[in-house]
C-alpha cells in the first residue's frame, strides 16, 4: 500500500505540467500488475512500447555487465518479455525492434506515434536531433541475427527464444498485428510451451540466487581481517594438501600396475 501510494504521488507530480509522460525501465516489465493499479487509481490511460532486441546480442549486452553466464542472461530475456506481453494485453501496445530503431529512427518514431495513437508532440528538428544525434550506432557493441540465435549452444537452454523472438518480430515488423489469429494462436503455443518448462526455469533461478548468496558470503570472508591474516597458513596447507594428493595418485598406480 505504501509503494502504491508513492508511486500515486510520484506520477501526479510527473503529470501536473503535461498530458503525456512516460518512463523507461526493463524491470517494469514485471511489475505491469502493480503499475496497472496505479494508472487505474488515477485514471490515467496507459500504453506500452515493448523494446525487442535479438535475445543473444541482449544476452551478451548483459553478460559484459554482470558477468552471468548467457544462458542466465537468456532466460532472463525471455522472463522479462513474457509478462510484457501476457500483461498488457488490451492495451494500446507496439513492439519496436531494437536493431530497427537504429537503422530508421524516424520510421519507427512514426510506428510509435500511429500504435499509440498521439498526437505530434515533437517538431521535425527534434526528431532530427534525436535520430541523428542522440542515437548512437557505435554504441550496438553486440550484434545478432536470427540463424547465429538458432545454432548457438547456449540458445538450447532456452530453445523458446527463438519462437518468441521470431514471433515479435513480426509484429515489430508490422506483418502481423496483436489481434490477428497468426498472433493469438503463435503466443497460446509459446505459453503452453512454456507452462511446460517453467518449474524447471523456476528451480534454475532457486539455484543461482543461492550461488549468489554464497558468493556475498565467500566475498565478505575474503575481506575479513582473519582472513587475510590467516593467508601464509593457507599457501602451506594448499602446498601440503597437493603434496598428499600426488602422493595418493603415485600409490594408486603402483597398486593396480602390481
Amino acid at each position: 500500500h505504501d509503494l502504491k501510494e508513492s508511486a500515486v504521488a510520484l506520477l501526479k507530480q510527473r503529470m501536473a505540467n503535461s498530458q503525456y509522460w512516460g518512463f523507461k525501465d526493463p524491470r517494469t516489465a514485471k511489475l505491469v500488475p502493480f503499475w496497472q493499479d496505479v494508472f487505474a487509481t488515477l485514471n490515467v490511460q496507459d500504453s506500452y512500447i515493448i523494446a525487442l532486441r535479438n535475445p543473444l546480442a541482449s544476452a551478451r549486452s548483459y553478460q559484459s555487465l554482470s558477468g552471468c553466464d548467457l544462458e542466465e542472461a537468456l532466460l532472463l530475456w525471455l522472463m522479462h518479455l513474457v509478462p510484457a506481453i501476457n500483461d498488457t494485453q488490451g492495451k494500446n501496445r507496439v513492439v519496436v525492434s531494437y536493431e530497427m530503431m537504429l537503422q530508421d529512427p524516424q520510421m519507427q518514431l512514426s510506428r510509435i506515434k500511429i500504435g499509440l495513437d498521439l498526437p505530434d508532440l515533437t517538431d521535425s528538428a527534434e526528431i532530427d536531433a534525436y535520430a541523428n544525434e542522440f542515437l548512437d550506432k557505435k554504441l550496438r557493441h553486440f550484434e545478432a541475427n536470427l540463424e547465429e540465435l538458432k545454432t548457438h549452444p547456449a540458445a538450447s537452454v532456452a530453445p523458446l527464444c527463438v519462437k518468441v523472438y521470431s514471433l515479435l518480430m513480426r509484429l515489430a515488423k508490422d506483418e502481423i498485428k496483436f489481434d490477428d489469429q497468426a498472433f493469438i494462436s503463435g503466443w497460446q503455443d509459446i505459453r503452453e510451451e512454456l507452462a511446460k518448462v517453467y518449474p524447471i526455469y523456476n528451480y534454475i533461478n532457486t539455484l543461482l540466487k543461492r550461488n549468489k548468496q554464497l558468493e556475498r558470503k565467500i566475498r565478505t570472508t575474503h575481506k575479513s581481517i582473519l582472513w587475510k591474516m590467516l593467508y601464509p597458513l593457507r599457501v602451506i596447507d594448499d602446498m601440503l594438501r597437493a603434496r598428499r594428493r600426488k602422493q595418493r595418485e603415485q600409490k594408486r598406480l603402483i597398486k593396480v600396475y602390481e
